[in-house]
Order: C-alpha cells, then structure tokens, then sequence
C-alpha cells in the first residue's frame, strides 16, 4: 500500500508562524482553520493553492496525530519563549512528526551534507524514490520540500537550478529545545532509544548546532540515561 506524501507545497516560515499564532489563541481546530484559511486567501492567488498549503500548516501545528498532541502542547508553551532560531526548529520538529516524507527527506539531506557542502535535487529524488517509489506526487514533494527549507534559511539555493548548499549551522543551546528535539525525533522514527554516540550525529538535526553533554540528560523528566550491555543509550 502507497503512503501518502502530505507535505506537498511550498511553506513559507511566517505561515508556519502564523498557524501557531492563531492556534494559541483560538485552541480550536475549527476556529483556527478558518482564521488561517482567510490569511492564506490574502498571502495567495488560488484559492485551491491556499487550501493545500492550509492542509499542511493545519497537518502540522493543530489537527495533529493523538500521539503526538501532548508533544504539540508543549511545544507551543516553549514557542512562547522561543527566539527565532528555536522557532525553526520547533517547526521542525513538528514537521518530522505530521510527515514521514519530511523525515526521510531531512536524514538523506543530512547524509549529503556530512559528505560535501552541496547537493542537486536530483540526487535526493533519487534516494528518496527509493524508500517512496518513483511517482509524481513524491517527485513534486521533494522539490516543494527543499523550496521551503530554503526560504527557512536552512539551505541556500545555488545559481545553478537544482543546486543546494548548506548554510551556516543555527546554534541551540537551551536544554528545554534540545530535549524536545531529541524526543521528536525518536517519536518521529518509533525507537524507544538513541545510542549516547549517535545524539551529536543525527543527519535529521543537520541545520542544527545541538551538543549533547551526559549533564544533559541529568536535568531531563523524560530523557533517561541507562546501559543496555556495554551500550549507553537516552531512553524515553
């Protein structure tokens, strides 16, 4: 059975802002929808375009898997405090859990990065058709995907269509979003664990500067330092 891809159109950071603004006010899926759909009609020409992208900032921020709601909560409680870097990558986060697509776009991305400063679009389609399937819903994903990471400032485009580089890594060093990321991204991927040496090599957390310290996890409710043999591993 085909997975559905979802995150198909090109998001704009101030949209995925908007959505938690109005959400955090509203905290009502219906209310929201519709105050976010009267934004986007002003911000875009079709009203369908306007439809789809609402589908996706909605997917993201408000009608989100019952799972993951009380992920979604507290994440709107660190947005209170957050500057703007910590902001990219709660919307980050977030999108890893509303998008598998997202998540597995992010790690190949990642990968490339750890081999060279650039990439082309085409190597990601590549490597994502293999986990997807080659078909024209994913082809149009994967270009829609890296637009938006773009305009987020996590990539830059290069003059040569279909080029990427990396940009400069965005610092994060509040215990609070580090924790946060560390457990949506074991959500997002169904592991109970992380092995302590793979959490400063996550490709998933490549716009991110996250270090990791074993104090770390002292000062953590959730995040939990144990051993499975001669392994040390962060437990949820």
């Amino acid at each position: 059975m085909l997975r559905m891809v979802g995150f198909n159109r090109f998001i704009r950071l101030e949209w995925l802002d908007k959505a938690v603004e109005i959400y955090s006010v509203e905290r009502d899926e219906s209310k929201s929808r519709q105050e976010l759909k009267e934004y986007l009609r002003g911000e875009l020409k079709s009203e369908k375009h306007a439809n789809n992208v609402l589908k996706v900032l909605m997917r993201t921020w408000v009608n989100v898997p019952d799972d993951c709601v009380e992920l979604r909560d507290r994440a709107l409680s660190l947005y209170k405090s957050a500057g703007g870097n910590e902001r990219i990558m709660l919307h980050w986060c977030m999108l890893m859990l509303a998008y598998p697509i997202f998540v597995d776009i992010i790690k190949v991305v990642g990968r490339l990065l750890n081999l060279q400063d650039s990439f082309t679009l085409k190597m990601v389609k590549n490597r994502i058709y293999e986990i997807w399937g080659e078909r024209s819903t994913v082809k149009y994903a994967v270009g829609k995907i890296l637009g938006s990471m773009a305009q987020w400032g996590v990539l830059e485009r290069q003059n040569k269509p279909g080029l990427y580089k990396r940009t400069a890594s965005i610092k994060i060093e509040d215990t609070h979003f580090k924790h946060f990321f560390l457990e949506c991204y074991l959500k997002a991927h169904n592991r109970p664990y992380v092995n302590y040496y793979e959490v400063n090599r996550l490709y998933e957390a490549f716009p991110f500067d996250i270090e990791f310290g074993i104090c770390d996890f002292h000062k953590s409710d959730v995040l939990k330092l144990n051993r499975m043999g001669n392994e040390l591993v962060i437990l949820l």
